[in-house]
């Protein structure tokens, strides 16, 4: 990677700490960069009104804004695990020495900077959906420069327009577009439609001769149980960048027993994990009347085997047993 990239990167982060715009912006005041290279566009949140966190989150794509969306409305709370494993971002922050990873102090060293105290050293990271925050590319490298760049600009001009953001129609975002190539390129605003959040596939298809087996056995029916998956919140290096394993979970709602376990990598299909609960169903002896998801996705996914078994499929709003055995499940993986 060119040492001249990092170096603009790290100018432009020392710029937007020295600009310090989150005095006046709030994590609402959201606006775009198309990337020149892709097109895509990434979405810059501005953190620290607070004082906690000081930083540039750039929210990737549909995906990216989705996880945003779901932290800003508090569908992930603040402090929930989800919302670190959910985010599809760049991120830029201002971290101790104790942050720094042995990578980010070369890189330092060969540029010949200095930086002392508390929230002083830039640190950058890409964050992916499962896997361990990890560091630049390339390409991230140039975009996040950009980007950077860009906040300065837009957070300079909205210190005295407060209606710069402000879209002459809804669900429309300001966003920052380069026009030409090279360094020599213009950017102006435009404003574009927020995107629709992805549409995640879940197959149909169903192991027909499990289910049938199920079906055949005739099992007796009671109570209810709760299922959830998501991420564990202990890595597992299995590649160059470690991930989180996705943790499948089914709950006795009236007796709090953990009835099923499984761990799948952090990319497992939704087909897989309706695969391995197919096979759960089958090696159980007694079948709920009810089972209770709190996801959307979830719910699709067990809908083709719920029907079939004539088990009732609800959508709540949380599972409070699940929840319990997942909060003590936690906090013995992170000891």
């Amino acid at each position: 990677m060119r040492l001249d990239e990092w170096e603009k990167l790290y100018r432009a982060a020392a710029d937007f700490k020295d600009l310090a715009c989150w005095r006046w912006m709030h994590d609402s005041d959201l606006f775009g960069v198309q990337d020149p290279e892709s097109g895509e566009v990434g979405y810059c949140c501005v953190m620290g009104n607070l004082g906690e966190f000081l930083g540039l989150a750039v929210y990737l794509g549909a995906e990216g804004l989705e996880a945003y969306v779901k932290i800003a409305m508090e569908a992930v709370g603040e402090g929930d695990p989800e919302a670190l494993f959910a985010q599809k971002c760049l991120m830029a922050s201002f971290e101790g020495r104790d942050w720094m990873e042995k990578p980010d102090l070369q890189i330092i060293k060969q540029l010949g900077l200095k930086f002392r105290g508390p929230q002083a050293w830039p640190v950058f990271r890409c964050h992916d959906p499962g896997y361990v925050p990890w560091y630049l590319n390339g390409d991230q490298v140039r975009f996040l420069t950009l980007a950077l760049e860009q906040t300065i600009e837009v957070a300079t001009r909205l210190k005295t327009n407060r209606g710069l953001l402000k879209p002459p129609e809804e669900d429309l975002l300001l966003v920052r577009v380069r026009e030409g190539t090279g360094q020599g390129g213009q950017w102006r605003d435009i404003w574009l439609p927020a995107p629709p959040p992805p549409i995640k596939s879940i197959p149909d298809t169903v192991d027909e001769l499990t289910l049938h087996r199920v079906e055949k056995a005739r099992r007796p029916k009671q109570g209810s149980w709760e299922v959830d998956v998501f991420y564990a919140p202990a890595a597992v290096t299995e590649g160059p960048r470690p991930s989180y394993p996705r943790v499948s979970l089914v709950v006795d709602c009236d007796s709090g027993l953990v009835l099923n376990v499984d761990l799948g990598p952090a990319m497992q299909s939704w087909e897989e994990i309706r695969g391995q609960f197919l096979k759960f169903v089958e090696a159980s002896k007694q079948l709920p009347k009810t089972i209770l998801v709190c996801r959307e996705e979830l719910e699709r996914l067990l809908f083709p085997v719920t029907e079939r078994l004539g088990i009732d499929l609800v959508l709540a709003d949380e599972l409070e047993t699940l929840e319990d055995v997942r909060a003590h499940l936690f906090a013995f993986l992170q000891r």
